[in-house]
């Protein structure tokens, strides 16, 4: 993200910059090419693709992934990605990105809430994933000070499950959780799939 004019912050003390930053280090990480199984060789790859980007045709009433940056803490939805390994599942990757600082004596923000409830719904709005009965997401979250948390949810059908971790600093390039963020981008689906049935 280029450094708006209208920022409040400068680049440097910008929450959203940082989470950012954060962001594109675990896929440069995933991305980046390296010796393997072929000459050219990345992390993504070993997902056989089975991960794609996902961005439905949006309609009226489909709920926002983003919060808009003339907002006291504007927040996005990025990089979201789908299973498409057979059968379909429905579980979902996304990372969030908050203009925001981090208080480590709160749990989850609004903003990662909302970003939750909002993909939830709008999976559910959308085909293959309209009958199912679990919508599991898992979420990498970042905002200022260069922290990050892994978000696990599901909607059960009933109410939204929550777990997640404490808030990881990305500021000691040598301390960082990179790997740990990278294993939970790469991993697969577990669970059943279930679908109402009507």
């Amino acid at each position: 993200m280029e450094y708006e004019m209208w920022s409040d912050f400068p680049p440097e003390r910008d929450p959203y910059i940082h989470a950012e930053d954060v962001e594109n280090m675990i896929n440069s990480h995933i991305r980046v090419g390296r010796y393997g199984p072929h000459e050219w060789f990345t992390l993504a790859d070993l997902l056989n693709d089975e991960q794609e980007r996902w961005d439905p045709h949006r309609r009226e009433n489909d709920p926002l992934t983003y919060k808009r940056v003339e907002d006291p803490k504007p927040w996005q939805v990025v990089n979201h990605y789908r299973y498409t390994s057979r059968p379909l599942k429905p579980h979902s990757i996304m990372s969030c990105l908050a203009q925001l600082w981090p208080d480590t004596s709160q749990g989850l923000t609004t903003h990662e809430l909302r970003a939750i409830v909002n993909m939830i719904l709008l999976r559910v709005n959308h085909k293959p994933f309209r009958r199912c009965h679990i919508h599991p997401i898992l979420v990498l979250s970042f905002m200022g000070d260069y922290q990050g948390r892994i978000i696990q949810a599901s909607y059960d059908g009933k109410g939204l499950i929550l777990q997640y971790s404490q808030l990881w600093s990305f500021e000691d390039i040598k301390k960082a959780p990179v790997e740990l963020f990278v294993r939970y981008h790469l991993s697969k689906p577990v669970g059943g799939v279930r679908t109402l049935s009507l």
